[in-house]
């Protein structure tokens, strides 16, 4: 689980280093998406044992805990470099890294059958979750 903490916390760390390069907070949000699902896919089994250990021992990993924080470190880090100051709170960045981490497990687990299929339009409908729930 270390290594999937350890990958997940570099993408993190790209996607803050490059966030002058998205035009606006969809695209980013979009790309967030992405990512996160590939890496999702790339370490399944990692993922698939964090979500086993909440549901059987009622507590959240530790190393899904720093994912998290982190994801919701990078959500405020979008807030403040796309939505004017004073037009978002932290319950939006929360709600924000939940929307995306949850969606996105959840996809790849096969329990969200009801999403699109279609690659671009599933993380466009994501993206546009994430988007809403940043502006909180």
């Amino acid at each position: 689980m270390s290594t999937h903490r350890h990958r997940a916390s570099e993408v993190l760390s790209q996607i803050q280093a490059n966030l002058a390069q998205f035009a606006s907070l969809d695209q980013v949000c979009i790309h967030m998406s992405m990512e996160l699902e590939r890496i999702q896919l790339a370490d399944f089994s990692a993922n698939r044992a964090m979500n086993e250990f909440f549901l059987t021992e009622l507590k959240t990993d530790p190393q899904t805990i720093k994912i998290f924080k982190e994801t919701v470190a990078l959500m405020g880090m979008v807030q403040s470099r796309y939505l004017p100051a004073g037009s978002f709170t932290a319950t939006g960045a929360d709600a924000a890294a939940q929307i995306l981490v949850t969606a996105n497990y959840f996809y790849v687990l096969n329990a969200m059958p009801a999403l699109p299929r279609d690659r671009d339009v599933r993380h466009r409908l994501i993206g546009m979750w994430i988007t809403q729930a940043l502006v909180l």
